[in-house]
């Protein structure tokens, strides 16, 4: 038998109705080395060259999480404790992400979201595949310098 586990919202919890301290919800960013990621960013290319192009985006996504996670590491940036948009949003306040950039990964992480959450069909134009792929590029670039 074949189970599909349907992600859910995580929302924080509170211990019992007299204590206010809450448990913050935590995001699961994956881990993999720099060889995985060359691999991911040639597969997301693969895709656009396929014209699957929301595909592509998600596959840049998953790559540009991957590289926050490793960026944030190494600057002691708490990223467990932010969801991938607010990261972003991180990213952007230290410098390590241009307003452009910024812009696009946020609206890059929107449709990854509705595409693999929500299972919606996403028409993504090759522009904009494009330009995600790239602000992941540059991430990978940012994360190599330092």
């Amino acid at each position: 038998m074949i189970v599909a586990l349907k992600p859910s919202d995580i929302r924080p919890v509170v211990k019992d109705e007299s204590d206010s301290e809450q448990i913050p919800t935590l995001y699961d960013y994956p881990v993999r080395d720099l060889t995985d990621i060359s691999i991911y960013q040639s597969r997301a290319g693969d895709l656009i060259a396929k014209g699957d192009f929301d595909a592509a985006v998600c596959g840049a996504v998953f790559i540009a999480k991957i590289v926050m996670r490793m960026i944030a590491e190494h600057h002691s940036i708490d990223f467990e404790t932010q969801s991938p948009t607010e990261l972003a949003l991180t990213f952007f306040a230290c410098g390590f992400l241009t307003q452009s950039d910024y812009e696009i990964l946020v609206k890059a992480i929107a449709i990854s979201d509705r595409v693999i959450e929500q299972q919606e069909k996403v028409a993504v134009a090759q522009n904009f595949a494009d330009q995600a792929f790239e602000v992941v590029q540059r991430l990978v670039r940012f994360h190599s310098q330092v």
